[in-house]
């Protein structure tokens, strides 16, 4: 009877060592990979904003009429929402709504982190009202 009691302890106890130890390997993983997964992201992102930026840099100094119709062919193409702002943070064109029913961007976090950053560009995920989901933002400073 002893053996059976003290050996039924020392296999629960073991098991329960095992499930803490893969439920805290299974959490440290999925931490992992969700930074690793939103770097690469965000590195994406700031290589898409410099490929647009290119695209459009002689339409964007000129403020092009066209601007709205060569941005929402982009995001067709890449399928990535794209706000134009102007130095002032008002929205020249965007991809999901019209521009003059967006408000100033000037005041949100991301955008003032690219004005002020020496890189140039600053980055937030926040949920978007418009859209009802999480979003990454990547704002791209091409005055700097």
């Amino acid at each position: 009877m002893l053996k059976t009691t003290i050996t039924r302890r020392f296999v629960t106890s073991i098991l329960l060592v095992i499930c803490i130890s893969l439920a805290g390997l299974g959490v440290f993983l999925l931490n992992f990979f969700y930074n690793n997964t939103m770097q690469q992201e965000q590195e994406a992102l700031l290589c898409n904003a410099r490929i647009i930026e290119t695209a459009l840099a002689d339409k964007l100094w000129a403020k092009d009429p066209d601007l709205k119709s060569i941005t929402d062919t982009i995001s067709q193409e890449t399928h990535l929402r794209i706000t134009i702002l102007d130095r002032d943070g008002q929205v020249l064109a965007d991809t999901s709504e019209p521009a003059e029913e967006l408000d100033n961007h000037l005041q949100r976090r991301e955008v003032q982190q690219a004005l002020s950053a020496a890189a140039g560009y600053g980055s937030s995920t926040r949920y978007s009202n418009p859209l009802h989901e999480n979003l990454m933002y990547k704002p791209r400073n091409i005055l700097h």
